[in-house]
């Protein structure tokens, strides 16, 4: 068995596009009203920061400063790797169709099998 294993599911999903990127989490962790409240910042002019909100949690990494420039809430299929029983995992990416977002864990992260030693040597 792998350790890291694919996960994909389809839903809601938080995007952020900061600094450092684009980011991505599942809309049920975070508040709505955080979400309207940044982009009506974003929309008005405004330097809007997620400091204080319950995006802070989620984003905080990827973001340094916590200033973003776009905010949204999208559907697709939702894709990282997992290792089961422990909380390491891949940032999550989020595509259109389910083998977008297999391929996509295939092109970044590869099949772990593959590059497993032969017993032989």
């Amino acid at each position: 068995m792998a350790f890291m294993e694919k996960e994909i599911y389809y839903g809601d999903w938080v995007m952020v596009d900061g600094k450092m990127g684009t980011e991505y989490t599942p809309a049920e962790y975070v508040d709505m009203d955080d979400i309207d409240f940044l982009k009506e910042q974003i929309d008005n002019g405004e330097e809007a920061s997620i400091r204080g909100t319950s995006l802070e949690d989620y984003f905080e990494n990827a973001l340094g400063d916590g200033i973003i420039y776009e905010v949204d809430v999208i559907k697709g299929f939702g894709a990282r790797m997992s290792a089961s029983g422990y909380m390491d995992s891949t940032p999550w990416g989020v595509f259109d169709t389910e083998e977008e977002a297999n391929d996509y864990l295939d092109e970044y992260y590869g099949d772990e099998d593959e590059f497993e030693e032969d017993e032989d040597f």
